[in-house]
């Protein structure tokens, strides 16, 4: 798991995530079709709030790396 920068002036939290994500799918990490963790698992691995991985989620659909599914 990646670890989020926490020192003054980083990167929001939400783009930090988002930033982790794409390398780990241009790294060949996670490949078409891989489940990426869900709002609440990234919540708990990195300890942010909702509105924080929210804001990751929102970003990453409109970029196309992503599509949310509902099951």
């Amino acid at each position: 798991m990646h670890k989020l920068d926490t020192t003054s002036g980083h990167l929001p939290y939400y783009k930090q995530i988002k930033e982790f994500y794409k390398k780990d799918i241009l790294d060949g990490v996670l490949a078409v079709g891989d489940r990426v963790d869900s709002e609440m698992e990234i919540q708990e691995m990195y300890d942010v709030s909702r509105i924080r991985t929210g804001r990751y989620g929102k970003a990453w659909t409109w970029q196309g790396y992503v599509c949310d599914i509902q099951t």
